[in-house]
């Protein structure tokens, strides 16, 4: 696709001493998200439509529930870490490094 250069790319070229400013240049997309078909998206649409490859580890946080007991109330607790494993994914690379683990004793 042919578009017209944006105002940051257009003061690099001005700076580097380009004649025309206002020529079209090829627009490319390297990386294309993989969109699932409607029938077969494996809950990826609560993953803004997206398709995940990999599995991965969450680490440890707090997250915010709704208090059982108050209404109103929310409370807090500790998850993780935890291994992340989407949909059809259980033989799929692991992303990460190597962690350091620490032991404490008395």
């Amino acid at each position: 696709m042919d578009v017209r250069p944006d105002a940051a790319a257009r003061k690099r070229l001005r700076r580097s001493g380009a004649e025309d400013l206002n020529t079209l240049v090829r627009y490319v997309a390297l990386r294309q998200s993989i969109r699932p078909a409607p029938e077969d998206d494996h809950g990826a649409r609560d993953t803004a439509g997206r398709v995940y490859r990999h599995q991965w580890f969450v680490r440890p946080h707090r997250r915010t529930y709704p208090d059982q007991d108050d209404p109103i109330g929310y409370s807090r607790k500790w998850v993780g870490p935890y291994l992340v494993t989407p949909a059809g994914g259980e033989n799929a690379p692991i992303l990460g490094r190597e962690r350091v683990v620490n032991v404490l004793r008395r």
